[in-house]
């Protein structure tokens, strides 16, 4: 992609992902409760299908250098076997939970028809009182409220920061690898930044501050992705800079679904199995929807990357590069425009030409996706001296 393509499309996706620091301000007042639940289920199922697939589909292959050089898609295979691992044992785990929760709830009700006259002729024992007395539970334990309200609102804050730094860092890399690579980052993280910025939203509000200032707090943290962009994109002009993020990156992601996103749905499932077994079913059926539709979405887009088709411009998958001489037509500099895809490939087909030099080379970039032609160097037809790029 040209720079100009880079700096636009990761501006425009970042900006998308700020603007998800709002949808808690804009949304909330206009949903009922029940559509709200529901809607919160699959986005945080979403944004775990969505992180898992970006890491193990996308990231993890980018950081090894393994796309481009292999035409059958065998690691977007093992890929996904990866990925069916994780989500057996994910689902072993909560059938088993489902049928300890079910046996429990058979033997409560079996003891409960078993009891006969209570002992008490008519009395109500007392309770015991467990825990602190009433007048004892404000005790603050050396903090003072503020003190603790503010703590709790700074960490939220750093660490969200921290969070859309990575993430804008992500971005950047990847779109300055191709379009489509960014495209899926974002998508991924546009799909967990929703949830999770509606649990920051709530979590400043319960800490004590006023909506106005947990809106503009929220959405001062998500600043922080413009600035993790810029580095990501400079650092991903680099060759060997890029597959570091991308490991950075695919990290951070999978720590992100399967133990943070991933402890939110269990405690969704654990406050849905207290209203009864038919609930937690249907909060686990919400969540799981979330959680392949994310997946297929991400995994269709490593699938048919070489199909899909952002940059016009550059050179299609499949080509076969051969240095030419085809006269001196073509100017030096013209053909360099277009191998750094300032110009269109389109024009030339199966062959690129050296211009006005005698003989050149060039460098296929497989990793990439589409695959990027550069060039290295050329020798002068006066002179014959070999200019290195």
């Amino acid at each position: 992609p040209t720079t100009g393509q880079v700096w636009g499309f990761g501006v425009l996706s970042v900006f998308v992902v700020s603007c998800c620091s709002l949808a808690g301000l804009v949304l909330v007042p206009f949903l009922s409760h029940g559509l709200y639940h529901v809607l919160l289920m699959v986005f945080e199922g979403l944004a775990v299908g969505s992180l898992l697939g970006s890491a193990v589909f996308h990231l993890i292959p980018q950081a090894f250098n393994l796309l481009g050089h292999d035409r059958e898609h065998d690691y977007l295979w093992k890929s996904l076997i990866v990925f069916l691992g994780i989500y057996l044992f994910y689902l072993s785990d909560k059938l088993m939970r489902f049928i300890a929760d079910y046996r429990q709830r058979r033997s409560s009700q079996k003891a409960v028809l078993s009891v006969g006259h209570p002992l008490t002729n008519g009395c109500v024992p007392s309770e015991p009182k467990v825990g602190h007395p009433a007048e004892h539970q404000g005790h603050e334990h050396g903090l003072r409220p503020g003190d603790s309200v503010a703590a709790v609102a700074w960490m939220v804050i750093f660490g969200d920061g921290m969070h859309n730094f990575i993430d804008g860092l992500s971005i950047g890399a990847a779109f300055s690898e191709s379009l489509l690579a960014g495209a899926s980052i974002s998508v991924a993280v546009v799909c967990e930044e929703f949830p999770h910025e509606l649990g920051d939203f709530a979590v400043l509000l319960s800490a004590g501050m006023s909506t106005r200032q947990a809106v503009a707090y929220n959405f001062l943290s998500a600043l922080t992705c413009f600035l993790g962009l810029g580095v990501g994109i400079l650092v991903g002009d680099f060759t060997q800079g890029a597959p570091h993020i991308f490991a950075l990156a695919a990290g951070m992601f999978l720590y992100i679904s399967l133990v943070a996103m991933m402890g939110e749905l269990n405690e969704a499932l654990e406050a849905a199995s207290g209203q009864g077994l038919l609930q937690s079913v249907r909060v686990f059926l919400l969540q799981n929807v979330g959680i392949i539709v994310g997946v297929a979405l991400l995994f269709l887009m490593a699938k048919y990357s070489e199909k899909i088709d952002f940059e016009p411009g550059a050179m299609p998958p499949g080509v076969r590069i051969t240095a030419a001489s085809m006269g001196a037509g073509t100017h030096e500099r013209r053909l360099q425009d277009r191998l750094w895809g300032r110009g269109s490939l389109t024009t030339l087909p199966d062959q690129l030409s050296c211009g006005t030099a005698r003989r050149c080379r060039f460098q296929v970039r497989h990793s990439l996706s589409p695959p990027k032609v550069r060039l290295l160097s050329y020798e002068a037809p006066l002179f014959g001296i070999r200019l290195p790029r």
